[in-house]
C-alpha cells in the first residue's frame, strides 16, 4: 500500500504503507493486535524516496471463526497519527503526550513535549464507552451481542491523550485532546503549539466539526447535519 498523506514541498508527498503482516500468518482464537506501521517520502508518482520512523499502529481486537476473522476497534485504543504541514511531517503515539517534526528531508528537528499525568481507565470509563458504541435504535438482542463483544474485549490501562494532529500554513501545531467515546459530539479541544514547540493555548472548535486544514485565521472542515449529509464549514479564529 501507498496512501498519500499530503504534500510536503514541492514533488515530495508524505504517504502511509499502512500496518504490516506477515505472510502465512493464521489468526487462533482472540487477541489483541497492534501492528506497526510503515511511514514514506514519495514523488508524485508514488515512487519511495525515503522513509519515516515506523509507528504503532491502531490497536485492534481480532476475533477468528473457522476461515473469518472478525476486527473490533477498541475504546480507548491507542493509535499513530501523522500529518503533513508545509515543509513538515508531525508525528506521535497517541497515549504519548510528545510529538515529533521532521523537515522534507526526512531529519528529526523539533520533539514537542507536554507535561501531563496518565488517566487511567476505571470499570465505569469501559461501561460507559461500551453503552456509547450500542447504536440508538438497536433491539434488544443486538444490545446484548455488542455489550458481550465488549466484555470480551481487555480494556487499555490508561486513556490516550490526543486523537489527532494537524499542522496550519505558519507551522503552528495543532493537537486534537481526545475526547471519550460518549462524548464524541462535544465540542472539541485543540492544544496549539508555535513553531519553537511553545504552548500557547487551547482552542474549542465546534460539537461534529472535522478539522481539514487551518490557514491563517481560518479553519476549514467538514460538518455533518441531523440528516447524515456532509457540509463544508470554515471558522474564524478569534484573537489570531
Amino acid at each position: 500500500m501507498n496512501a498519500p498523506l499530503g504534500e510536503v514541498a514541492p514533488g515530495i508527498l508524505a504517504a502511509t504503507g499502512g500496518a504490516v503482516f506477515g505472510a502465512g500468518e493464521t489468526p487462533d482464537g482472540s487477541r489483541m493486535e497492534r501492528r506497526p506501521e510503515r511511514f514514506f517520502f514519495t514523488g508524485t508518482g508514488g515512487e519511495i524516496r525515503d522513509t519515516l520512523p515506523t509507528l504503532l499502529g491502531a490497536e485492534m481486537w481480532m476475533v477468528a471463526q473457522g476461515n473469518a476473522i472478525s476486527v473490533w476497534t477498541v475504546p480507548f485504543g491507542r493509535d499513530a497519527v501523522v500529518e503533513t504541514g508545509p515543509g513538515v511531517v508531525a508525528g506521535g503515539s497517541t497515549e504519548h503526550s510528545w510529538w515529533r517534526i521532521w523537515d522534507a528531508s526526512g531529519a528529526l528537528v523539533r520533539i514537542i513535549r507536554l507535561e501531563l499525568p496518565e488517566r487511567p481507565v476505571t470499570a465505569e470509563d469501559w461501561e460507559r464507552a461500551r453503552e456509547a458504541r450500542i447504536p440508538a435504535d438497536a433491539d434488544a438482542a443486538r444490545r446484548s451481542a455488542v455489550r458481550d463483544a465488549y466484555d470480551a474485549i481487555p480494556a487499555p490501562e490508561a486513556w490516550p491523550v490526543f486523537s489527532d494532529l494537524e499542522v496550519d500554513d505558519q507551522g503552528y501545531l495543532w493537537v486534537q485532546r481526545f475526547a471519550p467515546p460518549w462524548e464524541e459530539d462535544a465540542p472539541g479541544a485543540w492544544w496549539v503549539f508555535d513553531p519553537s514547540g511553545a504552548l500557547l493555548g487551547e482552542v474549542a472548535l465546534p460539537a461534529g466539526f472535522q478539522v481539514d486544514a487551518i490557514r491563517g485565521d481560518r479553519v476549514v472542515g467538514r460538518w455533518e447535519d441531523e440528516l447524515g449529509v456532509a457540509r463544508a464549514r470554515v471558522y474564524r479564529i478569534v484573537g489570531r
